[in-house]
C-alpha cells in the first residue's frame, strides 16, 4: 500500500510529533508499505524514509513549534505539492496538514491528531489566548469531520474526537524502538529529578521549577537538544544525539513531565519508564503504566509530593515488558487495519 505523510513541520527533529511520525513511518515501511513524508525543507538527522520537501522562505530555519508568520505560505505550497502526488492513503498529521491535503483533495484521508488546537494554540499566543482558543475549537470540531478516518493518541483524545463526529476513530499512542533502549547500567543518581524537552510553554515548566523549592536536596537535571527559552541559571544538559540524551536521563533518580494539556500523549513518557525511570506526571496525562506517580495538575506542592513519593519506589522492572508491548511494529500493524478500512470504503478512491 503506498503511503504519504503530510506533515505542516520540519522533519526529522527532536520534537515528539516529529519522532513519532519517524517511528510509525518506518515501521510501516519494515512492513513492506512504500511511505513518503511531505514536510518542510528543514530538519535534523536521518529521517529514515523517503521526503518531499516543501520550500520555505529564504533564511527561514525555525524548528520549535507553534505559529508564526511564514507558516501559511509554506502550508498552501505544501497543498500545492499534495495535489500532484498519488498514493493508496494519505495520512495527515496535525490540523496544519489536514488543511493542506483538504485543500489538495486527497483521499483516502486520515487525519492524527497528535493534540488538540483549541488547548495548545492559546500557549504559543499568550497575548490572544481567548481568540486563540476559539479558533482551534473551531478548527478542531470541524476539519477533523472532513477525514475519511481520525487516530487519536490516547483514549480520552479518541472520546472527544467521537463526540464531536469524527469518523473511524482509533487510538494508537506511541511507540518504541527497542535498538534505542538497550539494557542500561542500573547506576542512579539519587535525588535527582530530570525533565528532557524543550522550553515551550505548554511543557509548564513554571510548575516544575516551582516543585524544586519544595524538595531541599533534590538536584534538577534538564536534558534538551534546544537551550534557548530556558531562565538563566537553568542546569541544562545540551545533547545532540538520542544515545547522549538517553544516558543523562537514565541515571537520574525520578522524572518530571509536568505539562496538563490533556489531548496529545508525550513521547517522553513512554522514553522515561523505557529508561526504568518512575514518571512524575498530572492525572490529566496518566495512562494507566506501571511507573507512572500522577498528582494533581498545575500543582507545585502535590508534584514535589509526587517526586518523594516516586523516589520510594524499589522495585523498576517494568521497562523490558513495555518496551515489547510498545513497540513501533505493533503500532504500525495497529495502522494498517485502518488503512484497510478507508481503502475499502465506499468511494475511497
Amino acid at each position: 500500500m503506498k503511503l504519504v505523510f503530510a506533515l505542516a513541520a520540519p522533519f526529522p527533529s527532536h520534537q515528539g510529533t516529529q519522532v513519532y511520525v519517524r517511528g510509525l513511518a518506518r515501521a510501516l515501511q519494515a512492513r513492506g508499505h512504500p511511505v513518503t513524508v511531505v514536510a518542510y525543507d528543514l530538519g535534523e538527522g536521518d529521517p529514515g524514509v523517503p521526503v518531499l520537501r516543501v520550500p520555505v522562505p529564504p533564511g527561514y530555519r525555525r524548528l520549535r513549534s507553534g505559529p508564526d508568520r511564514h507558516k501559511p505560505r509554506i502550508d498552501l505550497r505544501m497543498a500545492a505539492m499534495l495535489s500532484q502526488l498519488e498514493a493508496d492513503v494519505f495520512h495527515a498529521h496535525h490540523v496544519e496538514a489536514l488543511v493542506a491535503a483538504l485543500l489538495a483533495r486527497r483521499h483516502p484521508l486520515v487525519y492524527h491528531a497528535h493534540t488538540r488546537l483549541g488547548e495548545e494554540l492559546p500557549t504559543y499566543l499568550a497575548h490572544f489566548r481567548r481568540s486563540a482558543a476559539l479558533m482551534g475549537r473551531a478548527a478542531d470540531g470541524v476539519l477533523p469531520r472532513l477525514a475519511s478516518a481520525t487516530v487519536a493518541v490516547s483514549p480520552g483524545a479518541a472520546r472527544v474526537h467521537e463526540r464531536w463526529g469524527c469518523r473511524d476513530v482509533t487510538v494508537l499512542p506511541p511507540g518504541l524502538d527497542g535498538d534505542d533502549f538497550p539494557p542500561l547500567a542500573s547506576r542512579r543518581e539519587e535525588r535527582t529529578l530530570v525533565y528532557a524537552g524543550n522550553s515551550d510553554a505548554y511543557q509548564r515548566l513554571d510548575v516544575l521549577f516551582a516543585a524544586m523549592a519544595h524538595l531541599p536536596g533534590w538536584t534538577l537535571r534538564v536534558v534538551t537538544h534546544d537551550p534557548s527559552g530556558f531562565p538563566p541559571g537553568t542546569p541544562l544538559h545540551v545533547a545532540r544525539s538520542w544515545p547522549e540524551a538517553r544516558d543523562a536521563i537514565a541515571t537520574a533518580d525520578v522524572a518530571a513531565l509536568p505539562r496538563t494539556l490533556p489531548g496529545g500523549y508525550p513521547m517522553k513518557l513512554l522514553d522515561y519508564l523505557a529508561c526504568g525511570l518512575p514518571v512524575v506526571l498530572g492525572r490529566g496525562l496518566a495512562q494507566g503504566l506501571q511507573g507512572e506517580v500522577p498528582v494533581d495538575d498545575g500543582d507545585p506542592v502535590d508534584f514535589a509530593r509526587g517526586v518523594r513519593d516516586a523516589a520510594r519506589i524499589t522495585r523498576r522492572d517494568w521497562a523490558p515488558a513495555l518496551i515489547r508491548s510498545a513497540s513501533w511494529d505493533h503500532r504500525a500493524a495497529a495502522m494498517e487495519a485502518v488503512y484497510a478500512r478507508v481503502t475499502a470504503a465506499p468511494g475511497a478512491s
